[in-house]
């Protein structure tokens, strides 16, 4: 019976996946705050000085439109989470690489 150990190079090879799975999950996260920090600075400047009924119709199509080509997600309220995300964060690179989504979700 030919009977080797691997436990080294087991474990060697199960910390390469999970270091790399979580790079991976960072890169997904830095580019998905930074597509939200862009949908929040574009409907910012939309809403620049319009009125609020204005404004709402903005996000309802917004909403509408990126959901119908994206899937959820981009819901008016969500939307709405985007443009304070912007509001509060002018410089995305500050906040991008140290916090999910759903840690600006709670901090607005």
């Amino acid at each position: 019976m030919f009977l080797i150990n691997l436990n080294k190079e087991y474990n060697d090879l199960k910390n390469i996946i999970n270091n790399n799975k979580i790079k991976m999950l960072k890169t997904i996260n830095k580019s998905l705050l930074d597509s939200y920090w862009h949908v929040g600075k574009t409907v910012y400047f939309l809403l620049n000085g319009k009125r609020a009924e204005y404004g709402k119709h903005i996000i309802e199509e917004l909403s509408k439109r990126l959901t119908n080509d994206f899937g959820k997600g981009f819901t008016k309220r969500n939307i709405h989470y985007m443009l304070k995300f912007y509001e509060n964060f002018p410089i995305v690179q500050t906040v991008s690489a140290q916090l999910t989504w759903s840690h600006n979700e709670t901090i607005l």
